[in-house]
């Protein structure tokens, strides 16, 4: 699994996403276990558009580590997939669990700059993006708001909530 797991990474250092997911898909199918493995394969679905499977790889690798960054990709990948009531459990872990406070995660700003705000506000931000996807504009409204409270500076919350308006 050590060499698989090799090669994987070399694909996937030299951009040959689809070898690098094959690769690494066999080295999980080798060891279940196989933390790196896991994400190569992760990541390579992703660059390469296969979502489904990107989110396959990224609900192993959380399983494995119990990262709640992991489970926050896991919950975009679902929103994406519109498998909402998924993604919006996997939220409610995410902004119940403490050090979701102290991590932080990168946005982009208007001014092509980006900025940091803490994994606990984007697992917010996604759930007002699930509640808007279900329609429920008034309870999005209410969290971009609380969003803006918290981190005024958040321009891809404003941008949201010009547009929801």
């Amino acid at each position: 699994s050590a060499i698989l797991d090799s090669i994987a990474l070399v694909y996937f250092e030299l951009q040959q996403y689809v070898s690098a997911a094959l690769v690494s898909v066999d080295a999980v199918s080798l060891n279940p276990k196989d933390e790196l493995a896991a994400e190569i394969a992760a990541l390579s679905f992703e660059q390469i558009g296969a979502t489904e499977r990107a989110l396959k790889y990224y609900e192993t690798l959380y399983l494995l580590r119990y990262d709640i960054m992991i489970l926050y990709q896991v919950s975009f990948l679902q929103y994406r997939l519109k498998r909402l009531n998924e993604a919006f459990t996997n939220v409610d872990i995410i902004i119940a669990d403490a050090k979701s406070n102290e991590v932080q995660i990168r946005f982009p700003k208007n001014d092509e700059s980006e900025q940091e705000v803490a994994l606990r506000t984007a697992a917010k931000r996604l759930k007002a993006m699930i509640y808007e996807k279900q329609g429920n504009v008034l309870e999005a409204t209410k969290i971009y708001n609380d969003i803006l409270l918290i981190s005024p500076d958040f321009d891809l919350v404003k941008k949201q909530l010009e547009d929801l308006n």
